[in-house]
């Protein structure tokens, strides 16, 4: 049985070959290492950003979007090693103190940058793709159940989540990127999130 630190650089071999495979959705394929990315200055009401992260907040709805730093871990293997290799990997909380029900549904989110890039977030099904082959007795895959945006997610008043969005790299080119999210529903209302970030790899200048 292999500890969870030998899984790591296993799967940051498996990610990058997933990415050759695929192209990166037609894109050429994405970073040869770690990516950085960094909130965006804004001054659209409702936003800001603090460090490294961006949150928007609204009549008791705010939504923290945190891009994890490729040394920090996610608390599952398969996640830090696609971190490794390139793939975004943001720390969401969505945190509800209204009197209201937040419904948000990942199918819905969008990463894009300025190379024309366009992703959805990864869900169970791109996981257990890329895993099979390599997961004994299914353990690592048991860690990502809970720890990622899969289906759709009820958010009760006074109550928070925190999980995590997985995208595949953007183009090796792109300097920008944007996350948007539609029909964030906060009760009967509809609500529309977009998030910049200026996208750091390393060994290269912002």
């Amino acid at each position: 049985m292999r500890k969870d630190g030998q899984w790591r650089p296993l799967f940051a071999a498996l990610a990058a070959a997933a990415v050759a495979a695929a192209g990166c959705a037609g894109h050429g394929g994405g970073p040869a290492g770690p990516l950085m990315l960094r909130p965006a200055e804004t001054d659209v009401p409702g936003y800001s950003t603090q460090a490294r992260s961006a949150s928007f907040t609204a009549g008791g709805l705010r939504v923290t979007l945190h891009p994890l730093a490729p040394d920090e871990p996610s608390g599952s293997a398969l996640i830090d090693g696609l971190a490794a290799a390139g793939f975004v990997v943001i720390a969401m909380e969505i945190s509800n103190s209204t009197n209201a029900k937040v419904v948000y549904n990942p199918i819905y989110t969008v990463m894009r940058d300025d190379e024309l890039g366009y992703e959805k977030p990864l869900d169970l099904t791109d996981f257990h793709a890329m895993a099979r082959e390599m997961d004994e007795g299914g353990r690592l895959l048991s860690e990502i159940e809970g720890r990622i945006y899969d289906l759709v997610e009820v958010i009760g008043p006074d109550r928070a989540v925190r999980r995590h969005l997985v995208f595949r790299p953007p183009d090796p080119e792109a300097r920008r990127a944007e996350i948007t999210m539609d029909q964030v529903y906060v009760g009967a209302t509809v609500t529309r999130l977009r998030f910049s970030f200026e996208l750091l790899a390393a060994g290269r200048r912002p």
